[in-house]
């Protein structure tokens, strides 16, 4: 009995391991070409692994599509049906109603108490409008008064007064509670930019222009940021072809980024942590 139960345990232990540490994977392409004047994008999701289940969307397809250990989840493959019987049977319907409103119509009596009716209520004739000054008083109603104007000294001060009372300004001239602030914004920042991390980052590019000096330094501001960009991450490919033969511009990229179950929980708690000591320090000071 000890012997299943650690298996039991094990079992248990080892799935929630494989939920909490697989990959959460997300990613999007896009390509846009100047000649044709069409543009294409496609966005894809995954866990664990694409075949066990996978979300792709792309402007190829109206709808997503969603699978699930290979088998297409959504949208589902709807049932033919049998046109030929659905119009018969509407047929019939709209027979049988067309002679139950029939039998009705000639069933129903005239409504003979509706002449009159209408002559014991005459139609309603409009009363002059009653006198007001009935009482012979010829007193006009008194206009308000207009509440006099501020100076302008009296108002600069009042709204130099609502600034001093604002949160910014009490952040922005207390020292103590600038450097609580910065700590906790930079734990909220820190936490947000954490929550998910770039797996790969690609951009090719085509470019033509007619003036060949224009077009080098184009391409050599490219060049210097290729390598500023791949120095820091080498995950990232960029790529430029110049075109000096004629104008055109064809661009395509594709972005994926990937985080797990367990760092999207960590940096959510430090997150909120982070929030509650800044709503905290915000309503003490």
């Amino acid at each position: 009995m000890l012997t299943v139960f650690l298996w039991i345990l094990l079992i248990a232990a080892t799935v929630t391991l494989i939920v909490i540490a697989s990959p959460i994977r997300i990613g999007g392409s896009a390509g846009f070409s100047r000649s044709g004047g069409e543009y294409e994008y496609s966005f894809e999701g995954s866990y664990i692994h694409p075949l066990i289940f996978k979300a792709v969307y792309s402007s190829k397809n109206e709808h997503p599509r969603v699978s699930f250990l290979g088998f297409t989840v959504w949208p589902r493959k709807k049932k033919k049906k049998n046109t030929d019987d659905d119009t018969n049977a509407n047929i019939e319907t709209d027979r049988y109603n067309d002679t139950v409103d029939a039998t009705d119509s000639r069933n129903t009596p005239p409504d003979a108490n509706q002449d009159s009716a209408r002559d014991a209520h005459p139609a309603h004739i409009p009363q002059p409008p009653e006198d007001t000054n009935a009482g012979g008083t010829d007193e006009h109603p008194k206009t308000p008064e207009t509440p006099k104007k501020k100076s302008l000294r009296v108002r600069i001060k009042k709204r130099i007064d609502i600034i001093r009372k604002h949160t910014v300004y009490r952040l922005l001239s207390d020292k103590p509670m600038q450097k609580k602030m910065r700590r906790q914004v930079t734990r909220l920042l820190a936490g947000i930019l954490k929550l998910i991390s770039i797996d790969s980052f690609k951009l090719r590019t085509k470019l033509g222009y007619r003036d060949p000096a224009a077009l080098g330094r184009i391409y050599g501001y490219f060049i210097a940021a290729r390598a500023a960009l791949e120095l820091q991450n080498r995950s990232v490919d960029i790529s430029m072809e110049p075109v000096f033969t004629e104008e055109c511009f064809e661009i395509e990229g594709a972005l994926a980024l990937k985080t797990t179950l367990s760092t999207l929980t960590q940096q959510c708690i430090i997150i909120l942590l982070a929030y509650w000591k800044i709503r905290k320090i915000m309503e003490n000071e």
